[in-house]
């Protein structure tokens, strides 16, 4: 037939939730998960990582094959010439973590007030991560002050920070 339409001839099956549901191809997203923190929230003075209130997510995936993209957009703001770190953690687990270099602290995102009263901005990053598992897998971000008298700020000027987590068919 010249013109026709070409239809997927893909098989249908209804997951346990009672969705039907597709065989999709390896990256394909199944599933989009995200959590957002409004709030203020201050770091001085310490090298101890500390979860960012209310900025985690869980996922189910739904095959252990599956991987997870985890991002992160977080509003940040350091003093004049202050270092603090963010990172993203798979339950207990640290993921996507960049190595120390020099006298930088080991994380997946350094921050770096430049010269000013407080400097405010936005830090994203993301990881694609194997859970290797169908059970609900929670991710969240934590921060920390690289040094004794220095401060982080989370959401220093009241924007929305996000964690958005995605199923990618493995």
């Amino acid at each position: 037939m010249t013109g026709a339409n070409t239809v997927f001839a893909g098989t249908l099956t209804t997951a346990a939730k009672g969705i039907a549901t597709a065989s999709l191809p390896a990256g394909s997203v199944l599933q989009v998960i995200q959590a957002s923190f409004g709030g203020v929230q201050t770091m001085a003075t310490s090298q101890t990582w500390t979860d960012i209130s209310s900025l985690s997510a869980a996922i189910t995936p739904s095959n252990s094959s599956n991987k997870v993209l985890a991002v992160y957009s977080i509003n940040t703001g350091q003093a004049e010439n202050q270092r603090g770190a963010l990172k993203i953690i798979r339950g207990s687990t640290e993921i996507g973590i960049a190595d120390a270099q020099s006298n930088r602290i080991r994380s997946s995102t350094v921050l770096v007030g430049i010269p000013s009263a407080l400097h405010t901005s936005n830090s994203s990053h993301s990881v694609l991560d194997s859970p290797n598992t169908t059970s609900a897998t929670t991710y969240k971000t934590q921060f920390n002050s690289e040094g004794a008298g220095e401060t982080v700020v989370v959401q220093a000027n009241g924007s929305i920070s996000t964690i958005t987590l995605m199923e990618i068919a493995g």
